[in-house]
C-alpha cells in the first residue's frame, strides 16, 4: 500500500515537472511573460522558428511525452491540466 502511494506521489511529482517545464514554453498564461520580449529581440527568421516551431513543439510535448510516460498520474490530474487550459483560453482570448 505505501509502495503504491508513493508511486502515485512520484508519478504526480514527476508529471507536475514536466508540465511546467513544458507550459514555460508552451508560454501557458503565468509563465509566458518571456515570449514577448523573445520576439521583438529575435531577428524576423528567429522570431518565426519560435512562433512556428518551437512553441509548436512544447504543446506537442504535453501529448507525445507527458501522457504515455505517466497515464495514470495524467489520468489523476486530468481535471486540474483541463481547468488550467480552458482558464488560459479564456483569459488569451478575452485578452484580444
Amino acid at each position: 500500500m505505501d509502495r503504491e502511494l508513493g508511486r502515485q506521489l512520484a508519478g504526480g511529482l514527476v508529471l507536475g515537472a514536466i508540465l511546467v517545464g513544458l507550459a514555460v514554453k508552451a508560454t501557458t498564461v503565468p509563465f509566458h511573460t518571456w515570449l514577448s520580449p523573445a520576439h521583438t529581440d529575435a531577428p524576423p527568421t528567429g522570431s518565426a522558428v519560435l512562433a512556428g516551431v518551437l512553441l509548436t513543439m512544447s504543446t506537442y510535448g504535453f501529448v507525445r511525452i507527458a501522457m504515455p510516460m505517466l497515464p495514470l498520474a495524467w489520468r489523476a490530474w486530468a481535471r486540474v491540466i483541463i481547468v488550467v487550459g480552458i482558464l488560459c483560453c479564456s483569459r488569451a482570448s478575452a485578452g484580444q
